[in-house]
């Protein structure tokens, strides 16, 4: 099975001024997040290039361009996974946090409420455990993900011995399979779950 390294990208635009970024945002990284990315990249490479066998990135240009910097210290394999980009916030995209955590975060599911659409928590939930499951048990030892902040959430509530309630830029996670309770019934579960949506 594979250790996962869950990383987010590098600073951007949004970042800085504060706003709701998601799937529907594309912004590129800012000069602080190009130097955010390079120093990450060294520390992974060396500590833990010795592990790392395949790098996977969500395809977004924030994603991408960490990417392409992290893996100019790795020299993996590169491939792109859709499952590990950022929810989906809809009408949310673009407006500043503050707004939304006061108004919509006491909504049920809010990322999906007929006001503004978007992608549902319960959705997305699925997709980054779907990816992950299928990533431990890929036979390398160890896989660098490109992702975002709220898949690090998302990811440490289910998979991470201890939650966390914030992952910076460029920061990241480590995932090893043989320290996660339950792994195979969280799996199955999610494995379950996707087939009886798929019948429906």
């Amino acid at each position: 099975m594979a250790k996962l390294y869950l990383m987010r990208h590098g600073e951007t635009p949004y970042n800085v001024r504060q706003v709701v970024t998601g799937r529907g945002s594309d912004p590129e990284l800012t000069e602080n997040g190009i130097q955010q990315a390079h120093k990450a990249a060294k520390t992974l490479f060396e500590d833990h290039a010795h592990q790392i066998e395949l790098v996977v990135s969500s395809n977004m240009t924030r994603t991408n361009q960490t990417t392409e910097i992290v893996n100019s210290y790795l020299t993996k394999e590169v491939v792109y996974d859709s499952r590990i980009q950022e929810i989906d916030r809809g009408g949310l995209e673009g407006l500043p946090i503050d707004l939304v955590r006061s108004h919509f975060d006491p909504l049920p599911d809010h990322e999906n409420h007929p006001e503004h659409g978007g992608e549902s928590r319960d959705g997305f939930r699925a997709r980054i455990v779907d990816a992950m499951c299928e990533y431990f048990k890929h036979p390398a030892d160890a896989i660098l993900l490109v992702s975002h902040g709220f898949s690090g959430l998302i990811a440490s509530q289910i998979f991470h011995e201890k939650e966390i309630s914030h992952l910076g830029n460029s920061e990241f996670l480590i995932f090893d399979p043989t320290n996660i309770e339950n792994l195979s019934g969280k799996c199955f579960n999610q494995t379950l779950i996707s087939f009886l949506q798929d019948e429906l």
